[in-house]
C-alpha cells in the first residue's frame, strides 16, 4: 500500500469530484485503449477509494443522510421545499478543505480526469468527439486538479499530448500577397 498524500481541494473542485466519483463509469473503450472487465473492475475500485475518501468531508454523508454534498456546511445553503430539503446552493466555492487521498484514491481522481477530459464520439454519429468538459472548465477544474493530485504528466502521456507536435500555422497565401500589396504602396508613396 502507497503513502497517502494530502491535497487542498476547494469547495467547487471537491464537489464535482463527489458527484464524478458516484457516476462513474469506465468505458469498455477510451480513444484507442480498450478496457477489459478486470481493468474496468480496477478502475472502479479505485474510484470507489476516492468516493469513500470524499464522503469523510461530507457533513450530510456523516450523519447517514445519503447527499453527495462535499465540504463544510458553512459552505453551503439547504433549500427547501416547505419543510422538506430538496437541494444545496454552493455558497463558498473557493473554501479550500485539506483531503487525505491514499494511492488509489489519487489513481481514482486520474480516472475522472481522464474521463472527464478525453474526446468522446458524438452521439450523433456524424463523426465528431467532443470534450465532457470544454476548454474552460478543463482551466479551471481539470488542470488544476492534476497539479494538485501531481498527475499532468501521466494525463498528459495518457491522452498521448507527448507525443504530438505542436502546430505552427503557417499565414494564408491571401496575407501574403497582402502584405506585399502593402509594401509596395509604400514604395509609391516614398517616391
Amino acid at each position: 500500500m502507497g503513502k497517502d498524500i494530502k491535497v487542498k481541494l476547494t469547495t467547487d473542485e471537491g464537489q464535482q469530484l463527489f458527484l464524478m466519483a458516484s457516476n462513474f463509469v469506465l468505458p469498455k473503450k477510451l480513444g484507442d485503449q480498450a478496457f477489459s472487465v478486470a481493468d474496468r473492475g480496477v478502475a472502479a475500485d479505485e474510484v470507489r477509494a476516492l468516493f469513500r475518501a470524499m464522503k469523510g468531508y461530507s457533513p450530510y454523508a456523516q450523519t447517514g443522510e445519503r447527499r453527495t454534498v462535499f465540504g463544510p456546511k458553512k459552505c453551503w445553503e439547504e433549500i427547501k421545499d416547505g419543510e422538506k430539503v430538496s437541494g444545496h446552493r454552493m455558497l463558498d466555492h473557493d473554501h479550500e478543505t485539506e483531503v487525505r487521498l491514499s494511492e488509489d484514491a489519487v489513481s481514482g481522481v486520474v480516472w475522472l480526469l481522464l474521463l472527464a477530459i478525453h474526446p468522446q464520439e458524438d452521439e450523433s454519429k456524424q463523426g465528431r468527439e467532443i470534450p465532457p468538459f470544454n476548454v474552460g472548465a478543463q482551466d479551471l477544474f481539470i488542470w488544476p486538479v492534476a497539479e494538485k493530485v501531481k498527475k499532468v504528466k501521466a494525463i498528459r502521456e495518457f491522452m498521448g499530448m507527448n507525443k504530438a507536435a505542436h502546430r505552427r500555422w503557417d499565414d494564408d497565401p491571401e496575407e501574403k500577397v497582402g502584405e506585399k500589396a502593402v509594401e509596395a504602396e509604400k514604395q509609391e508613396t516614398s517616391k
